[in-house]
């Protein structure tokens, strides 16, 4: 069978691996190779964020936990995959949430045991992804697969436009591109942004803590914590730079603006109402919509793709 992917991003890839791997001939589209998508600007530690949490989504990250295990068995480092420690402190109480049932060596502890002076926290292990290896690795081994990438000039911007595609059914992984691909007005971007500072080589776990976010990759580390609905730019802001900087001091005592070494923001696929997880019959084809994850793409991108092809 021939199948259409559309977007380059994590969803995307995941999705056309899969389907590779049921034995489909699989052509990917994409105005936007995976080093210039959203999901290279993400963090990216495994949990979920900004998506709405139900047994659906309980039994996605359930399947990408078990598929990210395999990656890092298969690939490791040649992947960008590992496993860490990871902390979730903040300064008022918070009810323990229930991904923490996927997590591995889960302690919840409280201050003087918590970092930064916090006064509750979340300790497990969970997997930690460096995003431009990660989407190298993934594109890799779809084009040694015999994966097609089409580049397209421009986005598809209506779902007729689909109809000349040479495939009988197409995986629509776009992200925000379905607000207009889909006309879908319950997507929205939810920005944020990132500061890059100089590797922590002593610091071998990552944190979020009171919305900011401290995560060590091998050559540099991203600092975020800013959560702006209904912003669709991707331009940075000033007063939020200094505001992750201010805001991840706790963690870093001895951090400065000076330190910064660059800049960049990025739009989370927000969906109202849940993730898009289903099909629909256009022009005698099957389109599959797998979008709408908004901060948590990464985390339940195998699980999303694989129930995607189930829908076929």
């Amino acid at each position: 069978m021939h199948v259409a992917v559309l977007g380059a991003g994590v969803l995307g890839l995941s999705t056309a691996l899969l389907a590779q791997q049921r034995g489909w001939t699989v052509s990917l589209y994409t105005d936007r190779l995976p080093l210039h998508t959203t999901s290279v600007k993400a963090g990216a530690s495994f949990k979920p964020h900004a998506v709405g949490y139900t047994a659906h989504t309980r039994r996605l990250l359930e399947d990408s936990w078990t598929a990210f295990e395999r990656v890092q068995a298969e690939a490791g480092a040649a992947a960008g995959v590992r496993k860490h420690v990871h902390w979730e402190a903040s300064s008022a109480p918070r009810p323990r949430a229930d991904y923490l049932s996927v997590m591995q060596q889960v302690r919840i502890l409280e201050r003087p045991e918590v970092p930064g002076g916090y006064a509750f926290g979340w300790r497990y292990v969970s997997f930690f992804i460096d995003m431009p290896v990660y989407l190298t690795w993934l594109m890799a081994q779809f084009e040694q697969n015999t994966g097609r990438v089409v580049v397209v000039n421009q986005p598809f911007t209506d779902l007729e436009q689909l109809a000349g595609l040479p495939a009988e059914i197409v995986f629509n992984c776009t992200g925000l591109g379905s607000r207009r691909l889909c006309h879908d007005q319950n997507l929205i971007p939810i920005k944020g942004q990132v500061v890059v500072v100089g590797p922590r080589p002593d610091m071998d776990w990552s944190i979020n803590a009171d919305g900011f976010y401290v995560y060590p990759r091998k050559t540099e580390t991203l600092l975020g914590g800013t959560t702006e609905r209904n912003i669709d730019t991707e331009t940075v802001d000033n007063g939020a730079l200094h505001l992750v900087i201010h805001g991840n001091k706790r963690i870093l005592p001895g951090l400065e603006l000076g330190d910064v070494r660059r800049a960049y923001a990025g739009l989370r696929p927000y969906r109202e109402g849940g993730i898009r997880l289903e099909a629909e019959e256009r022009n005698s084809r099957r389109i599959v919509h797998n979008y709408g994850h908004g901060g948590a793409g990464v985390t339940l991108s195998w699980g999303s793709a694989r129930a995607a092809l189930d829908c076929v």
